[in-house]
């Protein structure tokens, strides 16, 4: 074999490997732009950087994640007050505050106590109710501090190589097999930081049970 052909031979195993290929359009790229793959991912950054997830903070750059899921940014709007749960979220935490009379049962905002819609219900709940209520609400540094371990888990799960940022889009992508959203992930605060809560709950849809 003449070394035209064995050199034929060996470029088309080369091209074969994917990798080979890529890196090599890759290079073909960058000198035609004059610009390098470091820089290129620096001016990517720059132009997402309102939605690339800080792993320090737990948030956006530019907006907030949800600090119950850590998947999806805060719900807002002109006549809200400053939330802390996208709307699957808020969702999921008021269909469990309705059962006892009450609107939210986390401190999905700043506001002194959960703000009641069912008076009767709410009225009816005994003192330690009360107690695990005004706990779970209160304690905003530990659902502050459980959106920033979610996140951190997120990034170890997906993981993320150190220097690296994710935005919003690849995260909510990757976060769909994460386990914990939104039902899950609400039950899973819940039972690891307010058992208290949770005993009530489980109480009331116990007495819920009976009285059908």
């Amino acid at each position: 074999m003449d070394d035209t052909a064995r050199t034929a031979i060996d470029y088309d195993d080369w091209v074969d490997d994917p990798g080979n290929l890529a890196s090599h359009v890759g290079g073909i790229l960058a000198r035609l732009s004059g610009v390098s793959a470091q820089e290129a991912r620096q001016a990517s950054e720059r132009r997402r950087w309102p939605y690339l997830v800080n792993m320090a903070t737990g948030h956006l750059e530019g907006h907030d994640l949800c600090w119950v899921c850590a998947v999806a940014i805060v719900h807002h709007g002109p006549r809200l007050p400053r939330l802390r749960g996208c709307r699957s979220c808020l969702a999921v935490d008021r269909g469990y505050a309705a059962r006892l009379g009450l609107r939210h049962l986390l401190p999905m905002f700043e506001w002194p106590a959960p703000p009641v819609i069912d008076a009767a219900l709410a009225g009816a709940m005994d003192v330690r109710a009360r107690e695990a209520i005004s706990r779970a609400w209160s304690e905003v540094s530990v659902l502050d501090r459980w959106r920033r371990d979610r996140v951190l888990l997120a990034r170890a799960w997906m993981e993320v190589p150190d220097g690296w940022r994710v935005d919003l889009y690849d995260w909510q992508v990757n976060a769909a097999t994460l386990p914990g959203r939104w039902p899950a992930g609400w039950e899973a605060y819940v039972e690891a930081h307010q058992p208290g809560l949770g005993r009530v709950l489980q109480d009331q849809a116990t007495r819920v049970g009976a009285e059908r």
